[in-house]
């Protein structure tokens, strides 16, 4: 391969950067098809494939897929910028025909859009990305992702999260740093085999609402709750500071056999203090659950997809940190909408916990903690 066309721009990519915003939008965009694709496969009871299950407690697990792009990726002895401006070529031209379609289909004006879909960078121009969503959230651009990419063009310590989308443990059995704080993590909410509707942001906004809870006040789930779940629950959650050693405390002679009182009547007995700091449990580890599960998920897939857009000389890691802020200050925005009613101190405290819990986790090196 003639290496000159690709050297006449050496500074190209780090001349032109990216707005963040628009860079946040076109990983969202990868990141709607990745979550189809799981939805997908869990509806044909499938196992999702290629997910990377790397925790701060287990060790990465080895890629067995073979890349597929090595076709066309120019050998070693060329820069990093000529494989950069290569790879990015071969995607561009996989990806310009049907950008020309999906421009056709939605009705644009092929003689106006030509200029931008001929472009240096289709993919990351910023009225594409708004016009042609479906293009960036299709299969197409997922198989030509992948055909293209050279992982060679990302640091060592990160090609495992760009070649496939990772899992830092946000269900099952979480990180240590995790359980030190979460020692509910694996309690059932409900007795048997009933279940809760996943909760969002918007549901713990109205959980907290009457807060705090009156003694006798029992919330969501607890109201339902059976002997045996309440037994679990009082015999995890951790009291407030100073009654752990307090004998006199219901849940402590309880937990010592020191009462006859069935955990239904210790649950129903609890006082202000007690009941406050249950409660507050099952609240924060609903909020573990149901709705950071899904949003540090959404979170990795973004970090994955940006890193495969790297790989494929488009993005450069700048410009995947920058998108990434913009990412979280957009989810620290929704957060504090979402408890606007609230007492001030709960937006405040809804906020700086998905913050301290996001950092609890050892995100690659792209996303360091902002905690």
């Amino acid at each position: 391969m003639d290496d000159a066309r690709y050297t006449l721009h050496p500074s190209s990519d780090r001349d032109s950067r990216h707005d963040p915003a628009t860079i946040a939008t076109l990983l969202g965009h990868i990141r709607h098809d990745l979550v189809r694709q799981r939805f997908r496969l869990s509806l044909m009871g499938a196992q999702v494939p290629e997910v990377v299950n790397v925790t701060s407690d287990r060790p990465d697990v080895a890629v067995a897929d073979v890349d597929r792009s090595a076709q066309h990726r120019m050998t070693p002895e060329f820069s990093d910028e000529a494989r950069r401006l290569a790879v990015r070529e071969h995607l561009n031209d996989q990806m310009r025909p049907i950008l020309r379609a999906v421009a056709q289909i939605a009705g644009l004006d092929l003689a106006i859009w030509k200029a931008r879909i001929d472009g240096p960078m289709p993919l990351t121009d910023p009225d594409l990305v708004q016009a042609l969503p479906a293009v960036f959230a299709s299969g197409a651009f997922r198989e030509a992702r992948r055909a293209c990419r050279d992982l060679t063009l990302l640091p060592p310590e990160l090609k495992v999260y760009g070649e496939k989308p990772f899992d830092l443990g946000f269900r099952g059995r979480p990180p240590a740093k995790i359980l030190a704080d979460h020692p509910c993590w694996d309690l059932p909410f409900l007795p048997g085999a009933q279940t809760l509707d996943c909760w969002t942001i918007h549901d713990a906004s109205e959980f907290m609402s009457s807060w705090p809870p009156d003694p006798g006040d029992l919330k969501e789930p607890m109201d339902a709750w059976d002997a045996l779940t309440a037994d679990l629950w009082l015999r995890q959650h951790k009291l407030s500071d100073g009654q752990e050693a307090d004998r006199r405390n219901p849940v402590v002679a309880y937990r010592e056999g020191r009462t006859k009182k069935s955990p239904l009547k210790v649950l129903a007995g609890l006082d202000e203090d007690a009941l406050l700091v249950l409660t507050d449990a099952v609240l924060c580890e609903r909020l573990r659950r149901d709705v950071m599960a899904v949003l540090m998920q959404d979170r990795a897939d973004l970090i994955h997809a940006g890193l495969e857009m790297v790989a494929c000389g488009y993005l450069c890691l700048d410009d995947v940190r920058a998108a990434l802020a913009f990412h979280d200050d957009a989810q620290e925005d929704a957060f504090a909408e979402a408890f606007a009613e609230n007492d001030d101190w709960m937006s405040e405290w809804i906020v700086d916990w998905s913050v301290w819990l996001i950092s609890r986790y050892d995100w690659p090196l792209v996303a360091a903690s902002r905690a």
